[in-house]
């Protein structure tokens, strides 16, 4: 009678047998730095050609001729609104040369 769970498994066909990639990474050194090169080459080249894609772009940019860009030459400024702006500018700088006027130093513990 012939039972094929009960039959001893060969030993040294299993340790023939190799490993897979995933289950190596970790327990084999080489293959570990070699992945770390591979990637680390692989990242490098990709940003040298992202570098020089933009590099080309603005190349190609910079010699296209400027478009007329059209202004409104009659802007009106509301002059009431700069006054505000600028007397409140001039209030704090007032504040500011008071207050370096005023300045009291500590006084010098070592003394």
């Amino acid at each position: 009678m012939h039972i094929p769970f009960l039959k001893k498994r060969n030993r040294t066909a299993n340790a023939a047998r190799k490993r897979s990639l995933f289950h190596s990474i970790g327990r084999d050194s080489y293959l570990d730095w070699a992945l770390i090169v591979a990637v680390s080459f692989l990242v490098t080249v990709a940003l040298v050609i992202v570098g020089a894609v933009t590099f080309t772009n603005v190349g190609v940019r910079s010699q296209a001729k400027p478009t007329a860009v059209k202004t409104n030459a009659a802007a009106s400024i509301d002059t009431v609104l700069l006054d505000k702006v600028l007397n409140s500018y001039d209030s704090r700088a007032a504040s500011y040369t008071q207050t370096l006027k005023n300045y009291i130093s500590p006084a010098d513990p070592s003394i």
